[in-house]
C-alpha cells in the first residue's frame, strides 16, 4: 500500500515506515521481482491487471496460477 492507503486504513499517525522505505528493504530480498504501490484499501485492481504468478500477502502467499 501506499501511505496514502495506509493512513486512510490505519489512521493519521501511520505509516511507520515511508512507502519508499518499504519498498526499498522488500527489493532486497529474495526472490522479489517487483514492487507496486497502490492507493487504493486493497490491491484486487491492481493484482487482475498485472496478473502475478504469486501474490504475497504478510506471511500469507498465494499462488495465482
Amino acid at each position: 500500500n501506499s501511505d496514502e492507503s495506509i493512513r486512510i486504513i490505519k489512521g493519521p499517525d501511520r505509516p511507520i515506515n515511508t512507502e519508499n522505505d518499504r519498498a526499498e528493504i522488500l527489493s532486497n530480498v529474495f526472490p522479489v521481482d517487483y514492487i507496486v504501490l497502490f492507493n487504493e484499501s486493497t490491491p484486487e485492481n491492481i493484482i487482475s491487471k498485472l496478473l502475478p504468478d504469486f501474490h504475497v500477502k504478510e506471511e500469507i502467499i498465494i499462488r495465482m496460477i
